[in-house]
Parts: C-alpha cells; sequence; structure tokens
C-alpha cells in the first residue's frame, strides 16, 4: 500500500496523512492485485479541497458477488451499494470518505455493444447513445482517470468503450438538448410567458456551458468547477467567456435578451464543437427546430 500511496498526487497523500489514514486502514479498500485502479473526481482533476472524499475506480474482467467481495475484505454490509452497472464500496476512514466504484466487463458489454454501433471507429456520430447517469458518469471518470496500478487495463476499457471518442458525443448531446430548450424558450415568449421561457433559456445555458466543456475535453455533468476548468484554457471560447451570463442571467429577467445571447451561444458552440459532432447536429437539426433564427 505504501507504494500505491506515493502514486497518489501530493494533495490526495497530504489529505490521507493529515486524518492520519494508515495503510492498513485502506488495504480492504484500495488492494486490487491483477485489476486495474484508478483515481478519478476531484482529485484527479486537480480541485481537491480539504473536505473532498477520493475517488476510485476498479477495472476488472468479471463481477463478482458484492456480498462475497465484502466477506472477504473484511468488510461490513453498510460499506457495499448495489446497482445493475457497478458495485460500490463508500468507507470513512479517519474521516476521509473513500469512494470505490467497482467495473466488471461483463456488465459493461451492453454498453459497448451500445457505443460501437452509435460511434463508428474514426468518430462519425451515426446516433447518441441514450446514456443512463451511471454509464455517464462512469464513462466520464474513465475519461478523466489517472491510472494507479494496471495502466494497460484502463487502456483496454478506454479502447473498449471508445473514450477517447466521449468529447464529442457529449458535446452534440448537449447542444442537442440545448436547441431543443431554445425551442421552447422561444415558443413560451411568443405566448407572452417570459418567466418559462426564460426558465427554459436557463436549462439551454447549462447544456451550452458543459458543450463548450466538452469541445475543450472536459466532459462530466457537474458545474462546479466550470469557472475553474475556464481559467485552465489558453483559449475558451465564445461560450465559455459568457458563462456568468448563461447561468446566472441579470435580474430583472429579460427573457428575449437571454434567448438572443443563449442563440448566439448555440451558434458559437456549434463552430467550436468536433467536425463528427457538428456534422451529427446539423443533420439531425435540418428542419427539426423552430427557432428565431437558424444556428445551423
Amino acid at each position: 500500500m505504501t507504494d500505491l500511496r506515493s502514486r497518489l498526487p501530493p494533495p490526495a497523500r497530504a489529505l490521507l496523512d493529515r486524518a492520519g489514514v494508515t495503510d492498513a486502514q485502506l488495504e480492504p479498500l484500495l488492494r486490487w492485485e491483477g485489476d486495474g485502479l484508478v483515481l478519478v473526481g476531484s482529485a484527479a482533476e486537480g480541485f481537491l479541497t480539504p473536505e473532498s472524499d477520493l475517488d476510485f475506480l476498479v477495472l476488472r474482467e468479471e463481477s463478482e458477488p458484492l456480498e462475497d467481495l465484502l466477506a472477504r475484505r473484511g468488510l461490513g454490509e453498510d460499506v457495499g451499494q448495489r446497482s445493475t452497472l457497478v458495485d460500490r464500496l463508500l468507507a470513512l476512514v479517519g474521516g476521509v470518505e473513500i469512494d470505490v466504484w467497482i467495473l466488471a466487463c461483463d456488465r459493461f458489454a451492453p454498453l459497448e455493444e451500445t457505443l460501437a454501433r452509435s460511434v463508428d471507429a474514426d468518430g462519425r456520430i451515426r446516433s447518441l447513445p441514450g446514456l443512463q447517469y451511471l454509464e455517464q458518469k462512469a464513462l466520464a471518470r474513465l475519461h478523466g482517470a489517472v491510472p494507479l496500478e494496471g495502466e494497460e487495463v484502463l487502456a483496454r476499457w478506454r479502447a473498449a468503450l471508445r473514450v477517447d471518442r466521449l468529447p464529442a458525443i457529449t458535446a452534440a448531446q448537449m447542444l442537442v438538448d440545448a436547441l431543443s430548450y431554445l425551442e421552447d424558450a422561444a415558443a413560451l415568449l411568443g405566448l407572452g410567458e417570459e418567466l418559462g421561457s426564460s426558465i427554459a433559456t436557463r436549462a439551454a445555458g447549462e447544456r451550452l456551458v458543459q458543450g463548450a466543456l466538452a469541445a475543450h475535453g472536459v466532459v462530466g455533468w457537474d458545474l462546479r468547477y466550470a469557472g475553474l476548468h475556464r481559467e485552465r484554457l489558453p483559449d475558451p471560447g465564445r461560450v465559455l467567456e459568457h458563462l456568468e451570463d448563461l447561468l446566472f442571467p441579470p435580474r430583472p429577467l429579460d427573457a428575449s435578451a437571454a434567448l438572443d445571447l443563449a442563440l448566439d451561444a448555440a451558434e458559437a458552440l456549434l463552430a467550436e464543437v468536433d467536425r463528427n459532432a457538428a456534422d451529427y447536429v446539423r443533420a439531425f437539426g435540418k428542419g427539426r427546430w423552430k427557432l428565431p433564427r437558424d444556428v445551423l
């Protein structure tokens, strides 16, 4: 465990040291010989705070009944959480929450097939995969993962699930969702429903920011760090330059001005995204959305 601990980023090691967490306490959670182990979340992204938890993924070939895994590691039932896609170990160790997602190839085989049918090997998007929350989060975590053990295992998982295509898929999905919300916003504004229009435009703004981050290779569905990600980008682009206005419209509400800004952002994002994402959105959206002006 000492070798593993030394491979953690300095802020993560310091978090464990301050809390007095020992290797013996970490071993039942983080020793996975023969499997891949990667660091994810805020510690991997460089946004760790003293209150942060430490997030990990374990990458395995085959799933194992969670009750057997817990018993073998001497962990209580309260530490384990089950789902159809991933199992989870969630433990408070010396005041630090350790969150371990256990991913197994056999459970991810249907997702692998879905992604292979949705995205060609050259990156062309044939259809947007209808990803569920855990699928989205697992893919995003694989994209930003920092390998601790089994770097080749992580590489195989990324290749099988086309993780390198995730930014384009995310950008395309966010653009499609944003334009649908903007169609609603325009329709509500036409009916004189300024508040409803503003709410729809605000929802579109979130998707536009997420799409702009994806266009720069940042995938995920958590906007808390959007401003910090923007600071790291040498050229954040027009959408992220208006991050505050898209997420926090000024008061009093001006639904028409907010809609215009979001339409400008959608048009700008279409020019910023990967060519495959742009091609898909243009083809999918042809004649689809009734907007005040053509942004495609």
